[in-house]
C-alpha cells in the first residue's frame, strides 16, 4: 500500500494496519483499506469507479466519523478514482482538533499500455523487474488504458506470477492485487480464479522458504551428529558403535578418525 501512498505524494511509512469492518451505532461499514502512518494520522483508501456525488462523499464522511469515534484520531480519506479528474482536497472540520480530509486522486493521465508493454517485454526476456516496474505493475489497473480495468488486472496477475522478483517485492505486489480484484472484478467465478492465481506465487515462496528451513534443520542435525562422533572417538569407541548411534557413514567416520 505504500506504493499507492507514494504515487499520491504521501511519503509516510505505515505504522499499523486496522480492520476494514467498522461498527458505528447500528451501522456496519466496509472500508477498502485503513492504516495509521508514522505521523499518527489514520488513512482510509477507497477505490471509486463511479463519479463522486454528494451521496458518495457523505458515505466517506460516515466512514471517517466512525473511525474517529473508535480511535479518537484524525482521519484522511484518499479516494483513488478510475476516471480522469483533477486532484482536489475537501476538508470537514469536526472540532478545533479534528479535521476530516477527503483527497480525490486519479492516475488516469498515465499511459498504462505503454508501461504494460515494457513490463511484458522484460518478463518475456526473463529480465529482473526493477523498482519502477514493481511500482507500475501494482498501479496499472488504476492508470489510463484502451483496455478495460478487468483486462489490465488479468494481465498484471499473470505477469506477476511469471516475473523475476525477490520475495519482498512479490509481497508488495500480491498484497494489493486481491484488493483490486475484489473491487473491480464483478464476475464471481473470475474473481475466485484470479485470487487463486495471486496466491499461487505466495505459496511458491512459502514452499521455498520451508525447504530452506528443512535443509537448515538437516544440516544442524548432521553437525550435531559429527560433534557426538568426535566425542565418542575421543572415548575410543568403535567405528561400528559410533555409526549405530550417529547414523553417519563408516567411511566418513574412518576419515574423521584419521584427521584427529
Amino acid at each position: 500500500m505504500d506504493l499507492i501512498f507514494k504515487a499520491c505524494g504521501i511519503n509516510k511509512e505505515i505504522k499499523k494496519v486496522y480492520p476494514t469492518e467498522i461498527y458505528y451505532g447500528s451501522n456496519e461499514y466496509h472500508l477498502d483499506y485503513l492504516c495509521e502512518t508514522e505521523d499518527n494520522i489514520l488513512r482510509n483508501i477507497e477505490f471509486q469507479s463511479t463519479v463522486i456525488t454528494n451521496e458518495v462523499l457523505k458515505r466517506f464522511f460516515a466512514y471517517a466519523l466512525s473511525v474517529n469515534f473508535k480511535t479518537n484520531k484524525s482521519v484522511e480519506t484518499l479516494v483513488i478514482v478510475t476516471y480522469s479528474t483533477k486532484e482536489r482536497i475537501l476538508e470537514y472540520p469536526l472540532n478545533n482538533e479534528t479535521i476530516f480530509r477527503v483527497r480525490i486522486f486519479s492516475l488516469k493521465n498515465i499511459d498504462a499500455d505503454k508501461k504494460l508493454e515494457r513490463i511484458e517485454n522484460k518478463v518475456k526476456n526473463k529480465e529482473k523487474l526493477n523498482k519502477e516496474d514493481i511500482h507500475d505493475i501494482v498501479l496499472l489497473p488504476l492508470m489510463g488504458s484502451k483496455h478495460s480495468t478487468e483486462h489490465i488486472i488479468r494481465k498484471t496477475v499473470k505477469l506477476s506470477n511469471e516475473c523475476i522478483v525477490n520475495e519482498e517485492d512479490i509481497i508488495k505486489i500480491k498484497s494489493l492485487q486481491p484488493l483490486m480484484i475484489n473491487k473491480f472484478i464483478k464476475n464471481e467465478k473470475l474473481r475466485k480464479k484470479l485470487i487463486g492465481e495471486v496466491n499461487m506465487k505466495i505459496k511458491l515462496f512459502d514452499e521455498i522458504r520451508e525447504e530452506g528451513r528443512e535443509e537448515g534443520r538437516e544440516e544442524g542435525s548432521e553437525e550435531k551428529a559429527i560433534d557426538i562422533a568426535r566425542e565418542m572417538l575421543e572415548d575410543n569407541c568403535s567405528i561400528d558403535l559410533i555409526a549405530k548411534y550417529t547414523h553417519l557413514d563408516k567411511a566418513f567416520l574412518e576419515n574423521l578418525l584419521l584427521s584427529k
